[in-house]
């Protein structure tokens, strides 16, 4: 059940808020009952077997945290050095400036809780085989294939993948167990319930992609000691984030994704013009997917008044790639910089150190979007990025903000190029055609960003002009305004949403658009992942 599913707007959503607010009137555990019975109906309409294969993780990783649960005298040495928490900025690649503090400061403490006893390394041992079970799951689902077709290939022996069905959302629910078993070791969450458990990892606005939600964001929510009840205006915020997001999944994610499509189709016989569309449109196309879903996902939230995590902020305003990471999948960013960054010693064991834990960091990200040595390779110019721009953060400095956007643009442009390449040869094909100079189009490619009318504005403003340079217009015009959307106006989740007239009628009409324009349900990239 896709967010941008007839189904889901005009029948599953309302009638999950009805039946949400209704249970609410009887007690908060009655409401949460009847959210995990929709969460896990959300979930088997994707996948009735992917929901026996999350359900039976659920229940063991549950098991397995109880025993391994800590606090007190039972947080282990691993569990303190994972409890790091250094102040060195808001992305992946920290800010200047060691931190003494953490689990280097606490080593003493550590050592003194040494054999306290079996029970002790016990919890210690459950931690790690329950993390690893994750990891394994994770593995196994997504990257089998991907690793017994490379053994082959370096065996010189032909390979046929395994029939193994990707669950839906298992990239994301995976980091969110690993994540409340990390802060349960920490003891930090107190007693959770199966049901407080449960609708955690199965909330369904958030499971299938997204944003990663840590225990501290959700747990909270769902104790609040105040009854469930309808609040207007949360409800208002949540119709005007779903509008927003449907807005940018149907009529401009799905629009640009026709140019992408024709473009790698007929990339062998690419032009400079034919391969920067096609780039620019994937840039434009991949943010507007998962923005607007990730948009939708909070509006189903609020709905229900449940508030999600931001997850992007104008990421094409970055002036750096550092920045960008900040900016760009905001939780999975903080997801690797808690639980792998600092564990890793984050930037306070030296420059080389640091500069290596950044590249394992985005080595990870890359292998973590896909089973593939393009998303491998992207992670890895991610990370080169990050170390080049901590190593010559002084001469950058003078490099004026407007030049450093540029260039970030066109290097994070050209990597989402080798993010959707079905392999890095056809990556290295199309960039190679840059050079050429030709911007000649093919036509069929300019169709998908024909501007209906343009030739007969054209002549009457009297302007000469040829099929390519119509052609050429309409991508410019259209790209342009796309871009334009990305860097002009408020992150959707910063902007104030007020229940005015003047808003009403704005979501209205950016709904109606949608809705009029939606014809098959299209898949959102990040359902891959």
């Amino acid at each position: 059940m896709s967010y941008n599913s007839f189904n889901c707007i005009f029948f599953f959503l309302p009638l999950a808020a009805i039946l949400y607010y209704l249970a609410g009137w009887k007690s908060r555990r009655a409401a949460q009952i009847v959210l995990l019975g929709l969460s896990l109906w959300f979930y088997a309409c994707a996948s009735f077997q992917g929901l026996v294969l999350l359900l039976a993780d659920m229940a063991v990783t549950y098991a397995l945290s109880r025993v391994c649960a800590g606090g007190g005298e039972a947080e282990s040495c691993a569990g303190a050095i994972l409890s790091e928490t250094g102040k060195e900025g808001t992305g992946t690649a920290p800010a200047e400036g060691p931190v003494e503090t953490g689990a280097a400061g606490r080593r003493g403490t550590c050592g003194q809780r040494k054999g306290r006893g079996t029970g002790h390394e016990r919890g210690k041992a459950v931690f790690v085989l329950s993390v690893a079970m994750q990891i394994a799951l994770l593995l196994y689902f997504k990257y089998t294939n991907f690793f017994l077709s490379n053994i082959a290939a370096a065996a010189g022996r032909s390979y046929t993948p395994l029939q193994i069905i990707l669950p839906l959302g298992i990239s994301f629910y995976t980091f969110s167990q690993i994540a409340f078993l990390v802060e349960n070791r920490r003891g930090t969450l107190g007693r959770v319930t199966p049901l407080e458990y449960a609708l955690y990892v199965t909330f369904f606005p958030k499971i299938s992609e997204g944003p990663i939600m840590l225990p501290k964001d959700f747990f909270p929510q769902i104790r609040d000691p105040e009854p469930v009840r309808f609040h207007a205006e949360r409800f208002v915020r949540g119709m005007q984030f779903f509008a927003c997001g449907l807005f940018k999944k149907v009529c401009l994610a799905d629009f640009f994704s026709e140019a992408v499509t024709v473009g790698f189709e007929n990339y062998r016989n690419g032009t400079t013009g034919d391969v920067l569309i096609t780039m620019l449109a994937y840039t434009l196309q991949i943010y507007f997917d998962f923005s607007g879903y990730c948009d939708m996902a909070s509006g189903a939230a609020e709905l229900l008044g449940f508030h999600l995590p931001i997850n992007f902020d104008s990421p094409y305003r970055a002036v750096s790639v550092t920045d960008f990471w900040r900016r760009w999948h905001i939780t999975l960013t903080g997801f690797f910089r808690q639980y792998v960054y600092f564990p890793l010693g984050g930037s306070r064991r030296g420059k080389v150190r640091t500069y290596v834990n950044i590249m394992i960091v985005f080595l990870i990200s890359g292998f973590w979007h896909g089973a593939n040595w393009t998303f491998i390779l992207w992670g890895i110019l991610h990370g080169l990025m990050q170390v080049i721009e901590r190593a010559l953060k002084g001469p950058l400095s003078h490099v004026p903000d407007v030049l450093r956007g540029i260039v970030t643009f066109i290097f994070v442009s050209i990597a989402w190029l080798l993010f959707r390449a079905d392999s890095v040869g056809q990556w290295i094909f199309m960039v190679q055609r840059f050079p050429d100079l030709n911007f000649t189009i093919n036509p069929a490619l300019a169709e998908t960003l024909r501007i209906p009318g343009l030739r007969a504005v054209l002549g009457v403003l009297h302007v000469p002009y040829t099929d390519q340079s119509v052609f050429l217009l309409s991508a410019v015009l259209l790209l342009g305004g796309g871009i334009l959307i990305c860097l002009w106006p408020v992150n959707s989740q910063r902007m104030k949403h007020e229940a005015s007239r003047k808003s009403l009628f704005f979501t209205l009409a950016l709904f109606m658009i949608s809705v009029i324009s939606m014809g098959k349900v299209s898949a959102f990239i990040y359902n891959r992942f």
